[in-house]
């Protein structure tokens, strides 16, 4: 653990790339690359110790250096959310870049965060809690199911699987599968 200006950060583990601090019964959860499958794991648990042990009651979530996320970030915040309004607190989000912005647009994170949706004309906003409702559906599948997990592992055991020639095809449903295919192809 390392101090700075009076917070207590939890060292970042190189290739999760957060930092976590709690302050006043605030965690702080600070990103320096994407919130992904990649790194969501590490985060949720040193999030969940943080809170059980040192008294959380509200959660900030920095995205300073994020500038995708997928459903795993999304399980990230619901399930660290769902943790803390039981005890009356509340989750909030700063420094969010457009493109993450629009996936919590998208995904409904904003009801349940410090942001406002005041933006969404009143006619608008059925269809887009529609929307919103089918994407958490799909980010909570994704994340009980370890369906990244099993993608992740398919891809890594995949050149031992084929024959030398041999091809494959991987059909794709959703940005987050994409992304780890055209990694593991690269």
């Amino acid at each position: 653990m390392g101090t700075e200006t009076g917070f207590t950060w939890l060292k970042e583990k190189e290739e999760a790339g957060a930092q976590l601090c709690v302050r006043s019964g605030i965690l702080v959860i600070q990103m320096h690359t994407d919130l992904d499958h990649h790194n969501a794991l590490w985060i949720r648990e040193q999030a969940d110790k943080m809170i059980e042990r040192q008294n959380v009651k509200h959660i900030l979530f920095d995205f300073t250096g994020v500038e995708f996320m997928d459903s795993s970030g999304i399980g990230v915040i619901m399930g660290r959310y769902k943790k803390v309004i039981f005890t009356g607190g509340k989750a909030a989000v700063c420094n969010v870049g457009s493109a993450v912005d629009r996936i919590m647009r998208m995904s409904g994170l904003y009801k349940i965060i410090e942001k406002s949706l005041s933006f969404i004309p009143i006619k608008e906003r059925k269809e887009s809690v529609k929307k919103s409702a089918a994407r958490v559906f799909q980010a909570l599948r994704i994340e009980v199911n370890s369906e990244f997990d099993v993608l992740y592992e398919f891809m890594e055991k995949l050149p031992a699987i084929l024959k030398p020639g041999g091809r494959v095809a991987i059909l794709t449903f959703h940005s987050g599968e994409d992304r780890i295919v055209k990694k593991a192809f690269k």
